[in-house]
């Protein structure tokens, strides 16, 4: 038998640079920047990895591979039996017969509530046409512009001989290219299916840009079509992708900071065959097709091109609006048929996969989608500023959205707070209020639901984060793609006060820093954390205290769904102010935390780390207060106290250890220690009184492991 021998690793393999024998290399260094190296590289010297990372700051930028913009072509859908026509329409730009761009605005229109007025509704279309062509001041631009009506079988004013000849008469009228009419069948007040017949039927003519449109709109700026067309032209230049693979969105003045009116290049329909997926009614798809192209930093607004919408929008609809959960599964199909990596499980599917456009290269690669959201109730300008402030240092889509849970704080302070609403191509800023204070639980939830992005960093208000914070986690995020929470550091500031120190020597605050100690932590404070977006249903518990306690670990552990789940990220710094400046006042943040706790015990998702323990001295005071009701009550209540007395010196005696000797007094390290002490006892009392404010006498003498069994 011939034992193979092991490869001898002392043999160079590759006389190269690493910076050249790896093709990802930069990709590699930027996601390990923040991070130690140690638990990564095993048994390799530490030297060696410092001089690593030394050659790495050095080299900078160097092998830095400048892209060539790809050519301006558009690819079309072919019918499947003609193979040579599908090979020559792949380098074929489609324009109009002046060299221009060809259009075609998707119009649904519909009686509904003006069933009997005729006039009324065709005068609403003639306004629109009537705004298209006093904004296009060119007849070569408004040529290029095509009109397709999707009209609802049996409506009574549309569906009729006399209305299609009105339509197609103000489509010449106004000098537009063409009236293409569309009669659908059972698809009232589906707009979503609407468009996509329409977008369909448009892309098989040649169309080049699709704009989804209705007959109460009125467009508001003059050269809109060549100011968007520049604007795809731009973000094909900067983003390295193909000309027309974008989402660009007019500004709706009704609503500034909602992607209400957005505009697609042919290639969305190349890649994707439709606009949207055919779960969308009614609702969706406009936002759908912003979130969609956001993942390659191709989504933007074009706030030079404002438009109003009369009548539909944030407001009532002449429909009754359908919503749907589209951001999780739908949104990933669209995400993969866009980079050419979905699944191919037919003959047809595969078809269209080698006769279509080529998929997304390593150049064209997405960047990370991030939210930041960060509840307020201080509402503080000063601190929220440095939270907006965040920034990456390779493209990211990222948006912030700050919560306000304090209504009925002061109303100069909460304008000062909506006042940092930033509408912007590049790290916006929204603002969101509450109509009453719910609690950061709650907050914390609405933040999650206006987010469509992959990931979410929570972030509380009075925290200072590194400027690398944003960073560290995106590195993170490459180094384990599949994970569900990452937890970073939050280091609180020197402390200065007995109590504070205190609460050091206690160590009640110990997972505000555990990305240090477990590179796997169960779980981590929501003071800086960063969870799984729009593919993750978890949300945090509304039944925990308001200003917190109990929810991050009950967040995390339903998130824990395998090894490696929940990750540490310590180069993802904040700094946490102590509470109340370090004085006793901040006992009630400590009660708090201890009374969600309680909660913790007979929670369904937490049950399995409780344990049953002896009653602490809390306990055994409560229960000598039962018994002295009938014997002896001065023998026994001077007993319960001398069981608290005597538990507090015994952790006292523990805690001492933990408060630097050599910096402090004898005197006043024991009174440090004594101190810590009687702030366990003081959140023993806490939990104690959590499960008798809610009748749970079945939870006392139960414990909950905070290491979840870790």
């Amino acid at each position: 038998n011939v034992v193979p021998q092991a490869l001898p690793e002392t043999i160079l393999q590759n006389k190269r640079d690493v910076r050249l024998a790896i093709e990802n290399y930069e990709e590699i260094e930027f996601a390990f920047r923040h991070t130690e190296l140690g638990p990564y590289l095993g048994s390799i010297a530490a030297a060696d990895t410092a001089q690593t990372q030394n050659e790495t700051k050095a080299s900078g930028s160097k092998g830095k591979i400048q892209h060539q913009d790809d050519n301006h072509d558009a690819v079309v859908i072919v019918d499947d039996g003609d193979d040579d026509d599908a090979q020559s329409a792949k380098s074929v730009t489609v324009t109009a017969a002046d060299g221009g761009h060809r259009w075609a605005i998707l119009l649904p229109v519909c009686s509904k509530g003006h069933e009997d007025r005729t006039d009324h509704c065709v005068e609403e279309v003639r306004g629109l046409f009537a705004s298209i062509a006093a904004t296009l001041d060119s007849p070569k631009q408004r040529g290029d512009i095509e009109v397709f009506f999707g009209i609802d079988e049996g409506d009574p004013v549309y569906d009729d001989a006399s209305t299609e000849k009105q339509l197609a008469g103000m489509v010449q009228e106004q000098g537009l290219g063409g009236a293409h009419i569309m009669k659908l069948v059972n698809l009232e007040g589906k707009l979503c299916h609407i468009w996509n017949c329409l977008a369909q039927e448009a892309h098989r003519l040649g169309c080049e840009f699709f704009v989804l449109l209705g007959d109460d709109v009125r467009l508001r700026t003059d050269n809109w079509k060549t100011t968007i067309e520049d604007r795809f032209e731009d973000i094909s230049k900067r983003r390295n992708l193909p000309f027309g693979f974008a989402c660009v969105a007019f500004n709706d003045i009704g609503f500034p900071n909602f992607p209400t009116f957005p505009v697609v290049h042919r290639q969305h329909l190349a890649r994707c065959q439709r606009l949207f997926p055919r779960r969308l009614q009614n609702q969706g798809g406009d936002p759908f097709l912003f979130e969609l192209y956001k993942r390659w930093g191709a989504s933007e607004f074009c706030f030079d091109c404002k438009l109003e919408n009369r009548i539909g929008g944030i407001g009532e609809a002449r429909y009754t609006k359908r919503h749907i959960r589209w951001n999780s599964e739908q949104l990933t199909t669209f995400i993969a048929k866009l980079e050419g990596t979905e699944a191919l499980l037919n003959k047809d599917q595969v078809h269209k996969h080698l006769h279509g456009p080529p998929p997304m290269d390593d150049k064209q690669a997405r960047i990370p989608c991030i939210d930041v959201v960060v509840p307020t109730f201080r509402l503080d300008v000063q601190a929220l500023g440095r939270i907006v402030a965040l920034r990456a240092s390779i493209p990211a889509s990222v948006t912030f959205w700050i919560v306000i849970d304090n209504p009925e704080a002061n109303e100069r302070k909460i304008q000062a707070v909506k006042d940092m609403e930033m509408l912007s191509n590049s790290y916006p800023v929204n603002v969101r209020c509450h109509d009453k204070n719910y609690g950061v639980s709650a907050a914390r939830n609405t933040g999650i639901a206006y987010s469509n992005a992959d990931f979410i960093v929570l972030l509380d208000d009075d925290v200072t984060p590194e400027l690398t914070l944003l960073d560290a986690y995106i590195g993170a995020m490459q180094r384990h793609p599949k994970a569900n929470v990452f937890v970073g550091l939050s280091s609180l500031s020197e402390a200065q006060t007995l109590w504070s120190r205190a609460m050091l020597a206690c160590n009640v605050i110990g997972f505000y820093t555990i990305a240090k100690d477990q590179p796997f932590p169960p779980w981590g404070v929501t003071a800086n954390l960063c969870v799984r977006g729009r593919t993750s249903r978890v949300r945090f518990k509304h039944k925990f205290p308001k200003t917190g306690g109990g929810e991050d670990i009950d967040y995390c552990v339903r998130s824990n769904q395998f090894r490696g789940a929940v990750v540490s990220v310590p180069g993802a710094k904040v700094t946490h102010p102590w509470w109340a400046d370090g004085r006793f006042r901040s006992i009630r943040h400590v009660m708090g935390w201890a009374a969600g706790e309680s909660q913790c015990i007979d929670d369904p998702d937490l049950q399995r780390f409780a344990f049953r323990t002896l009653p602490n001295s809390i306990e055994w005071a409560l229960l000598s207060m039962v018994l002295a009701v009938f014997w002896q009550p001065v023998a026994v209540l001077g007993a319960a106290f001398g069981t608290i007395v005597f538990q507090i010196l015994l952790r006292a005696r523990a805690f001492h250890n933990r408060v630097p000797s050599g910096e402090y007094g004898f005197a006043y390290t024991c009174l440090v220690a004594l101190v810590g002490a009687a702030i366990v006892s003081l959140q023993e009392a806490a939990r104690v009184a959590a499960h008798l404010d809610r009748f749970a006498l079945r939870n006392i003498l139960w414990r909950f492991d905070w290491y979840c069994r870790q």
